[in-house]
């Protein structure tokens, strides 16, 4: 859970878990059309619907977590949207917390995740869960990412009216695989996984490290270090953040680049450009014509893109998969400028590379061990003039570890509270 206090979240995730009750709404060989049916095992729902996506998605949310479970048949032969439609209305006034229709994803051409977030902002207390269209090859990852980036929806958020409800909705950018009760591997998107996941959490924990029982494995993992180069010169003299496809808000490592005053993920310039963090442009700025253009190149990691372009991504470990936390990038421009904002994600992703250390440690081995490094790490930002002062609390509440943390930016005249519960396995503890 990751909150800025002062300013609408900025987390792609629930900050706290919504409640324990799940709707799987997808399709099957048989049953009931249209008419949520309460199912307590996966016998049960095979002997009520047979076989199909509803069955999978039911035995894929119950091993990650999910113990109350309403199923939902549709008929894959009617509209999707309006039989989407009739089930949102038919449940809108049951005790269900998580939504998750297995058989709709963000990326097609209608716009199901504004129909899924439209119901959960209608039937209060309740969130969303929706997948991707799953890849045809895993060797073009490329340029499926870079697809699921620049996707304008999820660029430009999701709105009723004017009001921004783009927090209702988590959307999962992995495809998992999972090995049923049969013994028998198949290839999904992670959805019902999350769902039943987030559905297993007391309130106020964060899904983040922590293990989705019921996933084998991840079908591919997202590249890291993808290169990519911007080319300027006198005549296209100036680039927009905006029409780069991975935003570079976070550090970019530019090959060449002189640091200012150390502050590498702060402002960036050589005697060719200058990156500017504060307008979110890259300006050429030198005038001998006979320089010619000069080119920019730097590296992104595939995984961060997706999780800062607002999507739910599991990492995997020797331990099992587990979700990261993400940034809604749609959201960040509500924080007062852009330097805030990426002081702020440098900070949390600083935590996120401690927090993967602690998958297996014990609680209190885990309190002691990122108190010590957090300490020196936000020493040597006061250091960079990146903090002026900070205030840290690191302790175990139930299951998972917290962190507290209270600082006054450079960037940013008012104090900023970063509360961040890294989560933690049950059975790391002593």
């Amino acid at each position: 859970m990751i909150r800025v206090i002062d300013s609408p979240s900025i987390v792609s995730i629930p900050s706290q878990a919504f409640g324990s009750s799940i709707c799987i709404i997808g399709y099957s060989t048989k049953g009931p059309i249209l008419e949520p049916i309460f199912t307590r095992s996966i016998s049960d729902a095979s002997s009520k619907f047979g076989e199909g996506k509803l069955i999978q998605a039911f035995e894929e949310a119950t091993r990650s977590g999910g113990k109350e479970v309403y199923l939902i048949r549709i008929d894959e032969n009617e509209d999707k949207f309006s039989q989407l439609e009739s089930a949102y209305s038919i449940i809108e006034d049951l005790p269900i917390h998580i939504v998750v229709p297995v058989v709709a994803y963000m990326d097609e051409e209608i716009n199901f995740a504004l129909q899924l977030a439209t119901h959960c902002h209608m039937a209060k207390s309740r969130i969303g869960v929706i997948g991707v269209k799953p890849i045809d090859n895993p060797e073009e990852i490329l340029s499926y990412v870079s697809n699921l980036i620049t996707n304008q929806r999820m660029r430009d958020g999701f709105y009723l009216e004017s009001e921004d409800i783009s927090h209702l909705i988590s959307v999962v950018a992995s495809e998992v695989i999972i090995e049923n009760s049969l013994g028998h591997r198949y290839t999904t998107n992670g959805a019902a996984s999350y769902a039943g996941l987030l559905s297993s959490l007391p309130e106020g924990s964060s899904p983040s490290n922590k293990i989705l029982s019921g996933v084998k494995s991840l079908r591919y993992s997202f590249p890291s270090h993808v290169i990519e180069s911007i080319s300027l010169n006198k005549e296209n003299n100036l680039v927009s953040f905006k029409d780069l496809i991975r935003n570079p808000l976070r550090p970019i490592d530019i090959k060449g680049f002189v640091p200012n005053n150390e502050r590498t993920f702060y402002f960036i310039e050589n005697k060719d450009y200058v990156v500017d963090f504060q307008n979110e442009v890259i300006l050429w700025i030198n005038e001998n014509e006979s320089s010619g253009a000069t080119s920019i190149v730097y590296s992104i990691d595939e995984e961060e893109a997706l999780s800062n372009a607002g999507y739910v991504v599991f990492r995997s470990s020797t331990h099992g998969v587990f979700p990261r936390l993400g940034v809604t990038a749609s959201n960040q421009k509500k924080l007062r400028d852009v330097g805030s904002v990426r002081d702020i994600l440098y900070i949390i992703d600083t935590i996120k590379l401690l927090s993967e250390d602690l998958i297996g440690e014990t609680r209190v081995q885990s309190v002691q061990n990122i108190d010590s490094r957090l300490r020196f790490f936000l020493n040597g930002l006061i250091r960079k003039q990146i903090i002026k002062t900070f205030s840290l609390r690191v302790y175990h509440e139930g299951h998972d570890v917290v962190i507290n943390l209270d600082l006054i930016l450079f960037s940013s005249i008012e104090s900023v509270t970063v509360a961040i519960d890294l989560g933690k396995q049950e059975e790391s503890y002593e």
